[in-house]
């Protein structure tokens, strides 16, 4: 069960996908499977109830996403880095960065390149 956890901890704070999980002795479907029934379990939630960092403080979620620039739009006037279009292996794209609070409400809204880290806005 250590392992499946690990797994979980480790999809959830890297960000990767499932498949790309690489547990050894573990499938990862079985990671899969445990966090899906958990979360239909409202285990998850419990635990968020249960940490003392949550008592008392707003939680806030970032999370951003990737704008194909469509080709139309693909020569503005300016230049492209004045517009946050960058060339990636996808074409050209914008990428669209969010925080948001508790209430899922947006507290910050930001364009850049597509070709920025997420990191550094985070």
């Amino acid at each position: 069960m250590k392992l499946v956890i690990a797994g979980v901890l480790h999809v959830l704070k890297e960000g990767g996908s499932w498949r790309a999980l690489d547990v050894p002795g573990v499938a990862w479907e079985t990671v899969y499977g445990h966090f899906r029934r958990w979360a239909k379990a409202g285990l998850w939630d419990q635990a968020m109830q249960q940490m003392k960092w949550h008592a008392g403080k707003n939680l806030g979620m970032i999370d951003s996403t990737h704008i194909k620039v469509h080709r139309d739009g693909a020569n503005p006037a300016g230049g492209q880095e004045q517009q946050a279009m960058s060339r990636t292996k996808g074409g050209l794209n914008t990428k669209l960065h969010a925080a948001v609070d508790g209430r899922c409400q947006p507290q910050a809204l930001i364009l850049t390149a597509g070709t920025e880290a997420d990191v550094l806005h985070a």
